[in-house]
């Protein structure tokens, strides 16, 4: 990554750059091509003076230059596709979180206050059905009352008498005794 390199007219193959110097004509920052040096993706282009200073020849520095940066992106995407770029604390947090999460869960399930909701749609499914059931057979148990009868008031009454009835009994019914409990929640005797 980087701009395309200067071209400069007094470049030859004798002139030699410094480091800031060749990070300019490339482009890119001096820490980048400090980098490139140390990791020796420059081995080539790279001469030290008396001062112990790199000297780089641009012309072979930047032949070196493209293949070593397209080999680090190659790494680059190879890594990024192995890992997800969490470091191993960060997963080995997510990975705790979830196994508390998950026995908080469990905790729950068996103390009774969870139970599955598969169950739960199916028991309630079938209550909705016999509800309906119920509420259904009341206008043929009053049909025939309420045809003899001409009284709005007395027709209201028998109406909300059969109603009351039909709940009533519903809610006898529906009430849930022990062992139905234990079909609803298996785990909780476990």
């Amino acid at each position: 990554m980087g701009r395309k390199p200067k071209q400069s007219p007094k470049e030859t193959a004798d002139v030699r750059l410094g480091v800031k110097a060749y990070a300019d004509h490339r482009g890119v920052s001096h820490v980048a091509v400090i980098k490139a040096i140390r990791a020796g993706k420059l081995a080539r282009s790279v001469t030290w003076n008396d001062k112990g200073k790199a000297q780089i020849d641009p012309t072979v520095a930047d032949e070196e230059w493209v293949p070593a940066i397209v080999a680090k992106q190659e790494a680059q995407a190879s890594q990024d596709l192995d890992e997800p770029g969490v470091s191993f604390a960060e997963a080995r947090t997510i990975r705790e979180n979830y196994n508390a999460k998950l026995a908080k869960l469990e905790f729950h399930k068996r103390a009774g206050k969870l139970v599955d909701a598969e169950i739960v749609k199916r028991e309630a499914f079938k209550t909705a059905r016999i509800v309906r059931d119920a509420l259904s057979n009341i206008p043929d148990r009053l049909a025939p009352q309420l045809a003899a009868e001409s009284d709005q008031f007395k027709i209201h009454r028998l109406m909300t008498e059969e109603i009351r009835k039909s709940l009533e009994a519903l809610g006898r019914d529906l009430e849930l005794e022990p062992a139905e409990t234990e079909t609803l929640n298996p785990d909780e005797t476990a």
